[in-house]
């Protein structure tokens, strides 16, 4: 009765106060709301729901606000990052960039982009609904309905012609009752980046077209289908994919449901290959991605049987088109070389690479001196197909080389002599455990400069789940190990792999999945298309970094080239170029094998480098981007 009678007189009150002390007390109660703070951290950090800035308990990131600093080369993206942190929940946000360029300097406000990390797929995805997840950061267009925690992420897409200076501006962030600023200070080189399919450095990452048409529920291969992959296709753009993909077969080590081959059965009840998808998928990706170095016909699969012994299978699975419904279906096919194998096989084969090569390609193979054919079958492992299968693929598609994943066990490389007669490596993926790398020593890497291609996989396993600045360093580590000498890039990232159940399971592949579950994927769905994740961005600017670091090599490996630079540019030179292995090194040191590469970005090194970069280019006379 106490508390009903103490409410009437709260109401009374009320009604009896004079409005403008309605409005103080109003005021009042707003001001009680927290302050939204913002702070400095490394693009490299993860910035989960218990990260605290530097200078408080458990903190990591910087405490008082710095300038934001953003090192570039032209030609390619450099990011920075800061949070916004608050203990009131936040429902509204905006951010701007403003930037302070000289007319005529090739760069402007339009060339900044703004994202915000988000740690769960973004709503209205078409995707269901979003999962937690304990992942690196997405980094969305949009940012989310609300949050106590940002991430806001700045990349300065830095044009090609921007001329090389020192600009300033300032970051503007809007709350809705609070505004907040950083200064900006964005340094771009005088080194100009290759266009990424001009890169020197071998990168061949993993999509799966599958997973994205399961995941927003559209037809495998219909105009739905091509607008999604759009953005995926985007994104290996933007890290020089080097590797395009011609599944025949399903059940493979990528998990294909629905592959580009497929066939339509015909009144007789014969079979014969139906490439409509093929030619639609090569038009797309030589528009969206550009020419591919190699393309694998993935047609074989460890399953299929081991060197040494009989397959335990007489069939291999592919889908059949009904033509009066347009539905597919599995169909078991006659396994190679046995009986009826030829005619269903052989117009498959020869028809994909017919199409495939009124494209075109094999420039990019030729520029780089490669003695091999762009088109490759595959996929042989350790596991390796047996004589009577090579011998039939050898007549069907005579003189074609393999795709090969395997640590070299039977390929008749160096210290294996039991290589499979007629089976010749075009292009090897090799599994390799980081070690500490090697001081140089004045060497240099050399890797940007092969005659055999081989690709390193980075076996890192599970704790790159929990730390993104590997993925920027990793190419340091890749071709600064023993392999200096013969590898020339990564393979085996998943991209847009995407959970297609609320289980958050991936596709069935194939039992052979180590090399690909040691990594989680760095692709994520958004609304129109694959986002990329924080350690996505940190690859692609790690690529660059590795961009940098070949162009110096390549100018101190030529003695002509090296006498038009003075002693101490070469000095500088060579010290960059030890730079991150050292660091590295001092790092892994103190940590167990498996530790993380570096734990905070290096903008003074990564400053360092591209600037060095430029100097050498310079002075040797090169072509930008060359």
């Amino acid at each position: 009765m106490n508390v009903y009678r103490n409410h009437i007189q709260m109401r009374v009150l009320a009604l009896a106060l004079p409005a403008t002390l309605l409005i103080m007390l109003l005021a009042a109660s707003h001001s009680a709301a927290k302050p939204v703070q913002l702070f400095n951290a490394d693009i490299v950090e993860q910035i989960d729901d218990q990260w605290q800035p530097r200078g408080t308990p458990g903190g990591q990131g910087h405490g008082e606000l710095e300038p934001v600093r953003i090192h570039g080369p032209r030609n390619g993206q450099a990011s920075a990052m800061v949070v916004l942190l608050s203990e009131d929940e936040l429902e509204h946000i905006s951010v701007r960039v403003e930037l302070s360029a000289p007319e005529g300097a090739g760069l402007d406000e339009s060339d900044m982009q703004v994202r915000y990390g988000l740690n769960h797929e973004p709503a209205g995805s078409g995707c269901g609904e979003g999962r937690q997840r304990d992942d690196h950061r997405i980094l969305a267009e949009q940012p989310p309905e609300s949050f106590t925690r940002l991430p806001v992420w700045i990349t300065a897409h830095i044009p090609a012609d921007a001329e090389p200076a020192d600009y300033r501006g300032e970051i503007v962030i809007d709350t809705g009752g609070q505004k907040l600023s950083a200064e900006l200070e964005l340094t771009v080189h005088g080194f100009t980046l290759p266009d990424p399919n001009d890169y020197h450095t071998f990168v061949n990452l993993i999509y799966s077209p599958d997973s994205v048409a399961l995941r927003y529920d559209v037809p495998f291969w219909s105009d739905e289908h091509f607008e999604k992959l759009k953005r995926s296709h985007h994104w290996l753009h933007q890290a020089g994919q080097d590797v395009l993909y011609i599944p025949f077969v399903t059940g493979t080590h990528f998990g294909y449901r629905e592959p580009v081959i497929r066939w339509i059965e015909r009144e007789d009840g014969g079979y014969e290959p139906d490439f409509t998808a093929l030619e639609r998928y090569l038009e797309a990706w030589d528009e969206q991605v550009g020419e591919p170095v190699f393309v694998v016909l993935y047609i074989w699969d460890r399953q299929f049987g081991a060197h040494g012994n009989e397959p335990d299978r007489e069939t291999a699975t592919v889908r059949v088109i009904d033509p009066g419904t347009g539905e597919s279906r599995d169909k078991e096919a006659p396994y190679f070389a046995r009986e009826g194998s030829r005619a269903f096989w052989e117009p498959a084969i020869t028809g994909a690479i017919e199409r495939i090569e009124q494209r075109g390609w094999g420039g990019r193979l030729e520029q780089r001196g490669w003695d091999s054919d762009h088109v490759l079958l595959g996929i042989a492992h350790d596991r390796k197909p047996i004589e009577e299968v090579v011998a039939f693929f050898q007549d069907v598609a005579p003189d074609r080389k393999w795709n090969v994943i395997s640590h070299a066990r039977g390929y008749g490389l160096p210290g294996n002599p039991e290589p499979v007669d007629g089976l010749v490596i075009g292009y090897h993926e090799y599994p390799w455990n980081p070690e500490p790398s090697p001081p140089l020593d004045g060497r240099l890497i050399g890797g940007w400069d092969i005659e055999h291609p081989r690709a390193s996989i980075a076996r890192f396993h599970a704790f790159m789940n929990s730390n993104a600045a590997s993925y920027r360093w990793l190419l340091e580590g890749t071709t600064g190990s023993d392999h200096r000498r013969w590898t020339v890039g990564v393979t085996r990232f998943q991209t847009d792999f995407f959970h297609i159940d609320g289980e958050g399971r991936l596709l069935d592949m194939s039992g052979w999945v180590n090399l690909m579950r040691n990594h989680d994927v760095l692709l994520a769905p958004g609304p129109e298309g694959a986002l990329a994740k924080q350690k996505y961005q940190l690859l692609i600017e790690g690529v660059q970094d590795t961009e940098a670091r070949i162009a110096i090599e390549r100018v101190l490996a030529d003695e002509a080239l090296k006498a038009k630079l003075d002693d101490e540019l070469i000095e500088r030179a060579r010290d960059i170029l030890e730079w991150r292995i050292k660091v590295i090194r001092e790092q892994r040191d103190a940590r167990p094998r498996w530790s993380t590469y570096m734990e905070v970005d290096d903008i003074e090194g990564i400053s360092e480098l591209y600037a060095v970069a430029g100097e050498v280019t310079d002075a040797a006379g090169l072509e930008p981007g060359r």
